[in-house]
Formats: structure tokens, C-alpha cells, sequence
């Protein structure tokens, strides 16, 4: 019969705790990217635009079923110089969307 060394179960029991830990670490990893990127929208509906503009980023919840109307419902004005992607009369016919708004700058040619 064969009698193992101690220092053969402390190994184990080291690459176990290691393995554990590892993994621990790993989903706390998992869920604080998760967390870090959803976003946090406000009112009723069932679709979720989240809006650039300026550097800023904000959402909202909406029904509406155009970006033009969605805006709107949200008091965000916009000239016809402006730039929004996707298109104003795009239909929002998906759950999630992001909408870019580039804002049209006067400019000065002497």
C-alpha cells in the first residue's frame, strides 16, 4: 500500500482554491461590465432610444412609431439642418435603438 506525502493533498487543495477563486472572479467581472453598459431609461413604452447628441447620452422609453415622433414626445427640437441617424421618418419597429444627433454649426467664410 502506498501512503501519499501531505504536501500532495495541500497541492490539490491549493489548485482547487484557485480554480474557485478564479471562477468567482471572472462573474463579478461578468455582471459589473453588464451593469456598467445598460441603460437606465425613463417613462412608459416598450421600446428603449438612447440618445447621442453633444457627447451625451441619454434614454428614454417611447411607443411612438417614427424617430421624428419619439423625439418629439420628448420635447427635443431639431432644425432641418440638423443631422439624425437613423432617418426621422425611420420606422422604430425593434425594441432597442440609438439615435445620433449631429447639430448643423453656422459657419463664417471671409
Amino acid at each position: 500500500m502506498r501512503v501519499l506525502q501531505p504536501i500532495y493533498f495541500y497541492k490539490k487543495q491549493l489548485t482547487i482554491a484557485g480554480f474557485i477563486s478564479l471562477g468567482f472572479l471572472l462573474l463579478l467581472n461578468i455582471f459589473a461590465i453588464a451593469g456598467r453598459n445598460s441603460a437606465k431609461a425613463s417613462g412608459e413604452g416598450n421600446k428603449i432610444l438612447t440618445v447621442f447628441e453633444n457627447g451625451q447620452r441619454f434614454s428614454f422609453k417611447t411607443n411612438a412609431k417614427t424617430v421624428r415622433e419619439a423625439l418629439n414626445a420628448q420635447k427635443i427640437s431639431f432644425s432641418k439642418d440638423d443631422t439624425v441617424e437613423p432617418s426621422l421618418d425611420g420606422e422604430l419597429t425593434g425594441t432597442e435603438y440609438s439615435v445620433n444627433i449631429y447639430r448643423a454649426k453656422p459657419v463664417i467664410i471671409e
